[in-house]
């Protein structure tokens, strides 16, 4: 069932309107916060910012890293083995050259959506640009339309 929901937000267009934009510097990323969602709070070393909902019902942290690891494959699979070790199951996946996503159920029983795309900073370093969106499975209609909005305001590299 949790699949079905999932693979119908994502492939279903739904508009949310943005509250925010956030920006990640040092890795050039930028994008829209959906309304319904607390003013960031950037992590202590400014490569990540976390944004609570008003409701408390879900979590939206966007965050940043160099490609230290050479492309989108390692960078996935580092992420998939630490969800198997936080105990969250791994529900969806999908992936290509330049992003992937995984979707499931944490240990907490929160339903999560990651999204992680390879991209250039406007000085041409190789970044990723991630985000998760976590909420709770009784918020499912609330939350997760809101995956593919997200995906499309994520910008990595917008000089100008």
């Amino acid at each position: 069932m949790i699949r079905t929901a999932l693979m119908i937000g994502f492939i279903g267009v739904t508009a949310a309107a943005a509250q925010d934009t956030y920006e990640v510097g040092q890795f050039d990323l930028t994008g829209d916060v959906p309304a319904g969602f607390n003013a960031g709070v950037a992590s202590q070393h400014s490569d990540s910012i976390t944004y609570d909902s008003l409701d408390g019902h879900a979590q939206l942290v966007v965050f940043g890293s160099l490609d230290l690891l050479g492309g989108i494959g390692p960078t996935r699979e580092i992420a998939r083995q630490g969800l198997i070790f936080d105990q969250s199951s791994i529900t969806n996946k999908f992936a290509d050259e330049n992003f992937f996503i995984y979707s499931g159920v944490r240990n907490n029983g929160q339903i999560y959506f990651r999204y992680t795309r390879l991209g250039e900073t406007c000085e041409g370093v190789r970044v990723m640009g991630s985000f998760v969106l976590s909420y709770d499975p009784a918020a499912a209609e609330t939350y997760q339309p809101m995956t593919q909005p997200i995906i499309y305001a994520l910008h990595i590299g917008a000089c100008g």
